[in-house]
């Protein structure tokens, strides 16, 4: 899946764009309200735009001269890879700062503010948010980008991928 060359390049990316992502999340696991949610899309858009960079440096790698095809392939092995990670950062995070989400009782943070549709639970959805959109936030915009810009990434003259061989 990965050529063991760009591993280290993949993985730099992903685990940037999970903590960029994470950052603004750690806000609102303290706050903890509702009407706070905006900060998960902030970390999604943080996301995006390390995905775009990741794009760039992958462009710049192979020249200038890079196929969209495998543009559109790296770039979409880099969104589930950082989605992993974010996913698995957000889970620590919770874990760290809501005690007791798994012990008895009521956690130490419940989500205020909270309309009556959102998903119940424990912490009244806090949870629950977080974790779906560090997986599904991050891989729709992320996945956007990555089939969005490398069309416009690819040089004029080309007329599809070079052969490897």
């Amino acid at each position: 899946m990965f050529k063991k060359t760009f591993f280290k390049i993949y993985f730099s990316f992903a685990f940037l764009a999970a903590i960029v992502y994470c950052v603004p999340v750690y806000f609102f696991i303290r706050k903890a309200d509702y009407n706070q949610a905006w900060l998960l899309y902030v970390g999604n858009f943080l996301f995006m735009l390390v995905i775009v960079a990741f794009l760039f440096y992958f462009s710049s790698l192979k020249n200038d001269n890079p196929g969209t095809i495998s543009l559109i392939v790296s770039g979409q092995k880099e969104v589930v890879l950082g989605m992993v990670i974010s996913c698995m950062i957000s889970f620590i995070m919770l874990i760290i700062l809501i005690p007791g989400l798994f012990g008895k009782g009521i956690p130490s943070r419940v989500l205020s503010e909270a309309p009556v549709n959102i998903l119940q639970g424990k912490t009244n959805g806090l949870s629950s948010m977080v974790l779906i959109n560090s997986a599904i936030g991050n891989f729709v915009t992320g996945a956007f980008m990555s089939l969005i810009l490398p069309a416009s990434l690819r040089k004029r003259t080309q007329r599809k991928d070079e052969d490897p061989n």
